[in-house]
């Protein structure tokens, strides 16, 4: 009596399971953006507390922690869902040039 073939193993789907190395973004000094949106751009946080609504200027965000203003504008092009939350949770960013991931060798796009 011949053995069952055995079942093949489906094929894994990138999409469903998110980058396993975390990626290091760069940030580049000062953030601009053109118009007045430095003067007129609203980032929100909320302690979670009542009357916890903390609301900043672009300019002050920007001078306070420039990563910040990228991780937002990063999660806000992810899906919003549980599979955009569990990727925004591998975004790394770093204040200028240096970080930890040197093993990566990272190239410089600007050369």
């Amino acid at each position: 009596e011949p053995e069952p073939e055995p079942e093949p193993e489906p094929e894994p789907e990138p999409e469903l399971e998110p980058m396993s190395e975390p990626v290091p973004e760069p940030t580049w000094g000062k953030i601009e953006v053109s118009g007045k949106k430095a003067s007129q751009k609203l980032y929100r946080r909320h302690s979670g507390r009542p009357g916890g609504m903390k609301i900043e200027k672009f300019e002050t965000l920007r001078d306070r922690i420039p990563e910040r203003i990228i991780e937002q504008a990063v999660k806000g092009m992810l899906p919003h869902n549980s599979l955009g939350r569990q990727q925004f949770k591998k975004l790394k960013v770093y204040k200028g040039s240096e970080h930890p991931h040197d093993a990566q060798n990272p190239v410089l796009l600007n050369s």
